[in-house]
């Protein structure tokens, strides 16, 4: 069943995700409810995987409302709550007072506005519609993509999932994990939280098979999923743009052809980095697949010390990660590593390339200085 279940929605290797899924629903059938929360990088499959959580509700006679969180500034608070209680309503009296302050159609100020007097009685009349609506029969809020909802929604959600904690209520959400605020941490340290990590060799060669229609070499397969560290999403862009290009080709630099869907997901993570860890992701970049704080500091005229902290920030954000021996950082695929060469000038990148070449030689006479001492 999970195989059918994976194969409709493109999903493989989320059987235990799956699993978790279902029986939550099963378990809202019988009235428990419980907060679901799933989360990891762009492309892990979590918006398959709500999709997946809905259509297993409804087909369990589970009534399932669903909204998506925005990331355009200038929505008002407490938007996604406003788009589920307005399909609510359709199925629900819902408390005058509530439709006043919240639902924007017959708002009488602008929707959404709270002040701290006003906050509790606005979650408690918003889990007073739900607990009401869930007497007639169980249901399922969905909401994706909970990293770009404001602190008002997500404090909402944390009070729902304590209010109605005997209600046969499912609260399920997606978010993720490296784009979440103090907040929303604060509501998965309290809810059930699957992580999606990457696909497996095999999985990845399941992934390609489906794209492609034929099963991949094991050593075509581990490259693949090297390149995209198991991301589902890249090794299908990547299967595709194969395909359009007449097959697979990897070649040992860096300024190989990203697929644009993917470059978009890595420059909307980069672009979230300082200056100056953008430029050491740059330097690192030209550098290889790996490098050491004494070369980047080097290059960047800077202290080992000093880029360690700017590299920090990059490990946050998962761009790179530390190296299993020895000192130094590894991009955590080459993508991230192709998309920054890519986006260098041509003077820019002859001057890094520079910087980098200097930086090497003056870190190599400097360990044959060590050696002789």
């Amino acid at each position: 069943m999970m195989v059918a279940v994976e194969s409709a929605y493109g999903l493989v290797g989320r059987d235990t995700v799956l699993r978790e899924i279902r029986t939550a629903v099963e378990d809202l059938t019988d009235g428990r409810g419980r907060l679901v929360l799933i989360t990891g990088e762009p492309g892990m499959g979590k918006s398959a995987l709500l999709r997946v959580a809905i259509d297993l509700a409804a087909e369990a006679g589970v009534g399932a409302f669903a909204a998506h969180c925005a990331p355009e500034p200038g929505a008002p608070p407490l938007w996604c709550w406003t788009h589920l209680l307005e399909a609510l309503r359709s199925e629900a009296d819902l408390d005058p007072w509530l439709i006043s302050h919240l639902l924007a159609s017959e708002a009488t100020t602008e929707p959404a506005v709270v002040g701290p007097d006003l906050t509790f009685r606005l979650y408690e009349a918003v889990a007073a519609a739900l607990q009401e609506r869930a007497r007639g029969g169980p249901i399922l809020l969905a909401i994706d993509d909970l990293q770009w909802a404001g602190d008002q929604s997500v404090a909402l959600l944390g009070f729902l999932a304590r209010r109605l904690a005997s209600a046969a209520v499912l609260l399920f959400g997606t978010y993720r994990d490296a784009e979440a605020g103090p907040e929303l941490r604060a509501v998965a340290a309290r809810a059930e939280v699957q992580t999606l990590f990457g696909l497996d060799q095999a999985a990845v060669g399941d992934m390609i098979a489906q794209v492609q229609g034929t099963r991949p070499d094991p050593v075509l397969a581990s490259a693949v999923r090297d390149r995209a560290d198991g991301n589902p999403l890249f090794v299908r862009d990547l299967t595709r743009l194969a395909i359009a290009s007449g097959g697979w080709s990897f070649s040992d630099g860096t300024a190989y052809a990203v697929p644009d869907s993917i470059a978009g997901i890595l420059r909307e993570r980069l672009a979230r980095l300082s200056p100056h860890g953008r430029q050491l992701l740059e330097v690192a970049a030209l550098v290889g697949r790996e490098s050491s704080p004494d070369v980047l500091a080097l290059a960047l005229d800077k202290t080992p010390d000093q880029i360690s902290v700017e590299a920090e920030e990059a490990v946050m954000a998962r761009v790179i990660r530390p190296v299993a021996h020895g000192e130094g950082w590894a991009f955590v695929h080459d993508l991230y590593q192709s998309v920054l060469a890519a986006d260098l000038s041509p003077a820019r990148r002859a001057v890094l390339h520079g910087r980098i070449g200097e930086a090497l030689e003056r870190a190599r006479l400097g360990r044959q200085d060590d050696r002789q001492l």
